[in-house]
């Protein structure tokens, strides 16, 4: 064999494996879901379900909002949520169809509020029509010394059985927050001055 044609088919081959290789990296973090049945995404990653695509983009911290105080220790999570039917026919929505976690016990997952606290909240149940877009925000009592989250959506059919689970984890926006109070460092007590030997015979 030539060594020109040697040389191109180990290119071709040595090509073929990179973009194998660049392939299988695109599936993390992509929004679609892989063979083991689940979707990493982050901020403004577009995440393919069955039935709609929804996007994560934006999140932030406050202590209040509007009338509503959250309970002691915790603050107010805002995330900016976009979602597009890409199913065949109109489909509900539900508020609940999204959980919060923020650690690995159970204490440390939450549901949004169902109390309507902001205007541009989006509905505890719409429906979208095939093709429609629709954006707003999910609120959710979090604690307050907590900043990074996974938002996750497990899709579940008529017949009761479950599909893929697909989590969006992301980093919220605290500056928001009131800042702690910064106490000056306290200079150290001074020794009281001890007089010399000559000092105390003069006395």
């Amino acid at each position: 064999m030539p060594m020109k044609r040697l040389l191109t088919l180990v290119l071709a081959a040595m090509l073929a494996l990179s973009l194998t290789a660049c392939g299988a990296q695109s599936e993390t973090g992509s929004g679609y879901p892989g063979d083991d049945g689940t979707a990493q995404g982050g901020l403004n990653t577009v995440m393919h379900t069955e039935f709609f695509t929804f996007t994560i983009t934006g999140a932030a911290l406050h202590s209040t909002l509007d009338d509503y105080v959250p309970g002691l220790g915790q603050v107010v999570l805002a995330v900016d949520m976009e979602v597009e039917n890409t199913f065949s026919e109109t489909i509900p929505m539900f508020d609940t169809d999204f959980l919060l976690q923020w650690g690995n016990g159970e204490e440390d997952q939450a549901y949004c509020l169902l109390d309507t606290v902001a205007d541009d909240q989006l509905p505890e149940r719409y429906d979208l029509e095939k093709g429609q877009a629709r954006s707003g925000r999910l609120y959710f009592a979090v604690p307050q010394d907590v900043e990074d989250f996974t938002l996750t959506y497990l899709e579940r059919f008529d017949d009761g059985t479950t599909g893929d689970e697909f989590s969006v984890t992301f980093t919220a926006d605290a500056s928001g927050l009131p800042q702690a109070p910064q106490v000056p460092d306290e200079a150290p007590d001074e020794a009281p001055e001890v007089p010399s030997s000559g000092e105390a015979d003069a006395a």
